[in-house]
């Protein structure tokens, strides 16, 4: 279950701002 809430968060986010998410998702990974 708390994975499938993950994957429900994440999503919203990507939908609420694409770029904001992609961006900080490079970010993170530099």
């Amino acid at each position: 279950m708390i994975v499938i809430v993950i994957v429900n968060v994440m999503g919203l986010a990507l939908l609420n701002g694409g770029k904001h998410s992609y961006h900080y998702a490079t970010r993170a990974d530099i």
